[in-house]
């Protein structure tokens, strides 16, 4: 089943393939989170859908609509497997 932290995961592995780990890494501390050692972020409990909405908005500033719609794209597929309800940023 996915849940909101697969989302944040997702979005991250995306964006890093396409931007690089040091500039996702700052971006992903904006939102305050950080990755591990092992390409994940850890989330606090309870926090996830917080968290995805928060990303996904530091994901916007820093780089514009572009990042964006592909981060809408890849999220709004999985969140349908999953049958999550997303924060009205990442909402088509």
């Amino acid at each position: 089943m996915v849940t909101y932290l697969d989302l944040i995961n997702a979005m991250v592995r995306r964006e890093t393939a396409i931007l690089g780990r040091e500039k996702v890494g700052k971006i992903v501390a904006k939102a305050g989170l950080s990755i591990g050692e092992d390409g994940k972020v850890a989330v606090p409990k309870g926090m996830e859908k917080q968290k995805l909405e928060e990303l996904a908005r530091s994901f916007y500033e820093e780089c514009g609509d572009i990042t964006l719609i592909g981060c809408r794209i890849l999220v709004n597929r999985l969140a349908r497997e999953g049958n999550l309800k997303l924060p009205d940023i990442l909402k088509f």
